[in-house]
């Protein structure tokens, strides 16, 4: 008789508790629907006109290379000054290795800190503008939505000036080039390995990309990064292991990566989970893709990019000169390679669009290594490709990643 009297107050318990459960859900999804219509719709379905999904349409013309964005972004290195340049196995160059276009940091540094106009700060890395020349400014006043310049690296500097006196966005033959579309800005050595062909998207997206959330960085709520907050680069290094399963890190670094303004606290969070993604890639991202399965392949890579281009993303917003030796081991750790592309009779039908994946994301892997993010529309290309199409692999369906699709959701 008491056994049957306990268990029926267990059972009520239970119950009482599913109700109150219940209600705190029911009530999130209220404050939701009131905040944001738009997380009505189904979570697969891309707002707006259907998309076609460019990767498996058959048929479809090979589409040209985009036009260069506005929104390249790189670190820049505490490296040597004297940086041999240096050629991935694609191809892919690193433009002197840590982020400096065809010269030695001491070089540009030397040519942008002393005032420099944009032209002469071409000149000094060999006649070009430099990589990234077209950073946005990262930093802003709390009190205004102006974009200021203080304690942004010396590119964003320079670009910010030029901007305010109305300089062109180029410099020498570059900029002649540039204006007769003849030239774009992206290295001549990416151009010539192929870079210029990762994902073009449609010109609609091209003209406003530079704001979406798969390509732009917050800005900082004030002047300078308190001391003591940066990626501890030295710890990855040496760390024994790191988390095996990056999800939860990827998580964390893009609620705050997509956030608009990043106080001091949120600025600490970002430069721990930088250091915990690098300790994670270098310990646990470094297998020989080569021989497996073009989808599993396509997973890892994607993987892969994301820690990097949160980790490149960390530096730049933290305004963040990592160590070149300690870079050097991560990124040497951080396998690219992708399988090749099956011999597959002509008869056969459409492509396999995991090959082509696979080889633009080892692409863009190679050059995160050289510490600079691919422009807005490649990003937002290969984030669409991993998250938003109905083709995406099954993995980057997952609850998990909601976020991102959000994200893209929201923008359209």
């Amino acid at each position: 008789m008491q056994h049957g009297q306990q268990q029926a107050m267990w059972q009520e318990e239970r119950e009482e508790r599913y109700r109150e459960e219940k209600r705190r859900r029911q009530a999130k999804q209220d404050l939701w629907r009131e905040e944001q219509p738009l997380l009505l719709q189904p979570s697969y379905r891309l707002s707006g006109p259907s998309q076609e999904d460019e990767w498996i349409a058959p048929d479809s013309p090979k589409p040209e290379a985009p036009q260069p964005s506005t929104s390249q972004q790189a670190f820049h290195f505490s490296a040597p000054a004297t940086v041999a340049d240096t050629t991935t196995s694609d191809g892919v160059s690193t433009q002197g290795g840590w982020g400096f276009p065809g010269g030695p940091p001491a070089t540009y540094l030397a040519a942008t800190h002393a005032g420099a106009s944009w032209g002469s700060a071409a000149s000094a890395v060999g006649g070009r503008a430099p990589l990234g020349s077209s950073i946005a400014p990262r930093h802003r006043a709390v009190a205004n939505d102006e974009h200021i310049s203080v304690n942004m690296p010396a590119l964003t500097r320079l670009l910010a000036h030029a901007r305010a006196a109305g300089a062109p966005e180029s410099a020498g033959t570059g900029a002649a080039a540039a204006a007769s579309g003849s030239q774009s800005s992206m290295p001549e050595a990416l151009l010539n390995s192929g870079m210029a062909e990762l994902l073009p998207i449609p010109e609609s997206t091209v003209s406003s990309s530079d704001g979406h959330p798969f390509a732009r960085l917050p800005a900082l709520s004030v002047m300078k990064v308190p001391a003591g907050i940066s990626v501890d680069m030295k710890r990855a290094v040496e760390s024994g292991g790191g988390m095996r399963n990056p999800e939860a890190l990827l998580e964390k670094a893009h609620s705050l990566l997509s956030r608009e303004l990043l106080y001091p606290g949120h600025m600490a969070e970002l430069a721990h989970v930088a250091g915990m993604l690098l300790a994670h890639a270098m310990h646990h991202q470094s297998r020989d893709l080569s021989k497996q399965k073009l989808s599993r392949a396509v997973k890892q890579l994607g993987i892969r990019f994301l820690v990097l281009d949160a980790a490149v993303s960390a530096f730049v917003v933290l305004d963040q000169e990592p160590d070149a030796a300690r870079w050097k081991v991560i990124t040497n750790a951080i396998n690219h390679a992708f399988p090749p592309l099956p011999v597959r009779p002509a008869h056969t039908g459409r492509p396999n669009v995991n090959y082509y994946r696979a080889r633009d994301l080892s692409r863009a892997i190679q050059m995160l290594k050289t510490g600079q993010r691919p422009d807005s529309a490649q990003l937002i290309r290969l984030k669409r490709m991993l998250f938003c199409l109905p083709s995406s692999p099954a993995y980057f369906k997952r609850r998990v990643f909601d976020g991102w699709r959000l994200d893209d959701r929201l923008t359209k």
